[in-house]
């Protein structure tokens, strides 16, 4: 996200602040890296997901608000013995990674049409939303993997006020020819 001029020296001091996120999930199969593995075989098991996601989805909503401890992906850039896992994990080695507190300020659905389900998380640094996904899934009894994800807010910073990558450039080339923009 590019918020303007000068505004990365902010940046920094903002990484600590509450992130917003955009996201989608598709329930009813447990992603693995580009494929997934299907649970559901048939378009029938989706009728019942339907039931387990009007009944259990708000009960299951409210245990992922708050200070929750969260496993990171294995796909992840964590250092592990001082090696990032995500090559552990390329070359097959048996990663076990420890849980991590993070806090979820919001948790809501904004949208379902099966087995899409969209939602929005305002959450702090260094939480996961393909393990929230991950997580979500199977509090509903049927998986789920991340299939998308836009952070819309970083501290005060929103993606409304960004600018496309053209704009920047035009920007830079205006303050590197010593113009004003």
């Amino acid at each position: 996200m590019i918020s303007g001029r000068y505004k990365h020296i902010k940046m920094k001091r903002t990484a600590s602040k509450a992130f917003q996120n955009e996201s989608s999930m598709k329930i009813g199969i447990i992603g693995s890296g580009e494929m997934g593995r299907c649970l559901a075989t048939k378009f029938t098991k989706l009728g019942h997901t339907v039931s387990i996601a009007n009944s259990r989805g708000p009960a299951s909503l409210k245990q992922f608000t708050g200070d929750i401890s969260q496993v990171p992906p294995i796909h992840s850039a964590i250092k592990q013995e001082g090696k990032r896992v995500y090559l552990l994990a390329r070359k097959g080695a048996d990663i076990k990674l420890q849980p991590r507190k993070v806090s979820i300020h919001k948790f809501e659905i904004i949208n379902i049409k099966l087995p899409l389900i969209s939602f929005r998380v305002v959450c702090t640094t260094g939480t996961y939303i393909r393990s929230l996904a991950y997580d979500f899934g199977a509090a509903l009894g049927c998986g789920a993997y991340l299939s998308s994800l836009r952070r819309t807010r970083i501290g005060s910073f929103t993606v409304g006020e960004s600018v496309s990558p053209d704009d920047f450039a035009e920007q830079l080339k205006l303050i590197m020819s010593g113009q004003k923009g």
